[in-house]
């Protein structure tokens, strides 16, 4: 989160944001037995809000995720998210 918070994470009690690990799988792979790397992502919330699509609703989450190594702690990308 320190890291995060350096890199323009901003902390406060009415923003969302969570910390997980997730596996990302090697588009080129050069073993079988190890394909991908560990990744540690700080998500945080930015906006959320209801949307009508025909008739369908759905809650839209704008999320700023920063991605770092999990073994060295290194950056790696921040990313802008939209989900739906």
């Amino acid at each position: 989160m320190k890291l995060a918070e350096d890199l323009g994470l901003n902390r406060s009690d009415t923003v969302y944001t969570d910390v997980s690990y997730h596996w990302e799988s090697s588009t080129n792979p050069g073993s079988s037995l190890f394909n991908g790397h560990l990744r540690i992502y700080v998500v945080q919330t930015k906006k959320s809000e209801y949307k009508m699509d025909y008739d369908f609703g759905y809650y839209a989450g704008y999320y700023d995720t920063w991605v770092f190594d999990a073994w060295s702690g290194e950056f790696i990308e921040r990313k802008k998210v939209e989900s739906r």
